[in-house]
Order: structure tokens, then C-alpha cells, then sequence
């Protein structure tokens, strides 16, 4: 009788036993599978409308800088307005976001900060490129100093957007959609002409090891892209990167055996800059 009644309490609590184990299984396993949620559901702080608004900025900080590094090289009134035109086109980019982002939302304290570094970065912009465009105009000479002041303000701006980006946008999947890779390509296209450009203005070294090691970076992307998505085509993106690389080539060739810039040369590399607007 003992030993029935010993074994009916052994029994009792093993069942016990297994159903708290199953209990806290079964929270644990609702818990992970409650941050997975969590965590997809914080892809974006924002909206599709708000990323859409978002998206053309980089590529806009980048045409202002070569707006204005044409204008520097060619000394054409045109160039001249064509930076004022896009750096207004700029703003009105970055107000047209504001108006779609909630930027007072919960968790976009840290986007925020980003976002009015690069805010302050664009305007310093605008003040720099006027500096370095007066000192040009009174003196027909480039000063390095606001140049390189210039130059650093693009990048402080380009900068805050990208981790503004990765902050509001960044979907944190490890995987790149053909989209996304199209715009890594062609941000990296936008730095080798910036840096084309920054070389014809001072000579530096520096900007045309600059100018090859983004064309480099576009050679790397896109054997990534085509790799994870053989049916994707990128021929239009690697077409226009081979012009503008030949066509760089040939006028750096120019610039450093005459020391100036060729007019022609300069005038086929913008057709390219302008054609590979057109695509993206």
C-alpha cells in the first residue's frame, strides 16, 4: 500500500514537472518569435512615403558638389546657376521629406540627430560653395583652403545621410534587393565623377587615386549584384560607367602633359555626367 501510494505522488510529480518545463518552453519560444515581430515591425520608423521622399537626397548632395566642381574647372556662368538650381531642388527634396516623416515619433531620436547634422551640412554647403566661387571670380584662381572646406562639407553631409538612413531605413536583412544595388552603384559613379572633377580643379594626387578606387568599388558591386541575381540586368549602369572611364581617362591624360583642361574633352565627359543622370 505504501509503495502504491509512493509511486502515485512519484508520478504526480513528474507530470508536474513536465508541464512547467512545457509552460516555459512555450514562453520562450513566444518571446523570440515576439522580437522577431518586434524587430520586423522596426524595419523602417517611417513610411514607404517617407523613404520614397528620402531616397533622391544622396544623389542630390552629390550633383550639387559636381555643379559646383564644373563650375570651377569650366568657368561657365551656366554651370554656375545649374549648382544654384540643384541645390534649390536639394532643399526642396529635403522639405518634401519633413512634410512625410514624423520626426518627433518615438524612436527617431536618433534619426533626428543624423538628419539635422546633415540639415546644417547642406546648408554650410551652400555658404562655402559661395566662398570658394567669390574668391574665384576676384582672383581667377582656386583657393585650396575653401576648396578643401567645401569638399570636407559635402562629406560631413554625405556622411549623415547614410546613417540617417541606416537609422530610419535600413532594413537590417543582410539582403539587398537589384534596387539597392543600383543605388550603391551609382553613388558610386556620383564619387568618381565628384572626384574627376575635384582633380581637374587641384591636381591633387589624392582625388584621382579617389577617382579609380570608386570605379573600383562599382567593379566590386555589381559582380555582387549580378552574382545574387543572374536575371537582373545592370548593362545600362555598366555601360555608362566604361564612358565615363574612358572619357576620364582620356582628359586626365590631357590635363597632365598641357596642364589645362581640354574644352572638348570636358565638354564630352558632361554629356556623360548628364546621360547618367537620365538613368538614375
Amino acid at each position: 500500500m505504501k509503495l502504491k501510494f509512493f509511486l502515485v505522488v512519484l508520478l504526480g510529480m513528474i507530470m508536474i514537472m513536465a508541464g512547467v518545463s512545457a509552460m516555459n518552453e512555450m514562453n520562450e519560444s513566444e518571446s523570440v518569435t515576439g522580437s522577431e515581430e518586434n524587430a520586423y515591425q522596426n524595419i523602417s520608423l517611417f513610411t514607404e512615403e517617407a523613404k520614397d521622399a528620402f531616397s533622391p537626397i544622396d544623389d542630390k548632395i552629390m550633383m550639387v558638389a559636381e555643379g559646383a566642381y564644373d563650375y570651377l574647372v569650366s568657368g561657365d556662368g551656366e554651370s554656375k546657376q545649374v549648382f544654384f538650381d540643384t541645390y534649390a531642388s536639394l532643399e526642396g527634396d529635403m522639405a518634401a521629406f519633413e512634410e512625410k516623416a514624423d520626426l518627433k515619433s518615438e524612436g527617431a531620436g536618433e534619426f533626428k540627430a543624423s538628419y539635422d547634422e546633415l540639415t546644417g551640412a547642406v546648408i554650410t554647403m551652400e555658404t562655402l560653395a559661395e566662398k570658394v566661387f567669390d574668391s574665384y571670380e576676384i582672383n581667377e584662381t582656386i583657393d585650396s583652403r575653401d576648396f578643401d572646406a567645401f569638399e570636407a562639407e559635402v562629406e560631413r553631409a554625405m556622411t549623415a545621410q547614410e546613417a540617417a538612413w541606416d537609422l530610419g531605413f535600413d532594413s537590417g536583412t543582410g539582403l539587398m534587393k537589384p534596387g539597392t544595388y543600383r543605388v550603391f552603384l551609382a553613388e558610386s559613379l556620383h564619387k568618381a565623377i565628384k572626384e574627376s572633377y575635384a582633380y581637374l580643379v587641384l591636381g591633387s594626387v589624392s582625388e584621382k587615386e579617389e577617382v579609380f578606387a570608386a570605379f573600383s568599388d562599382f567593379n566590386e558591386t555589381v559582380a555582387a549584384a549580378e552574382e545574387q541575381y543572374p536575371d537582373e540586368s545592370f548593362d545600362d549602369l555598366k555601360k555608362i560607367k566604361s564612358d565615363l572611364m574612358q572619357s576620364v581617362e582620356r582628359i586626365f591624360a590631357t590635363y597632365e602633359v598641357k596642364g589645362v583642361v581640354d574644352v572638348d574633352e570636358f565638354a564630352d565627359l558632361k554629356s556623360l555626367v548628364e546621360s547618367f543622370y537620365k538613368i538614375t
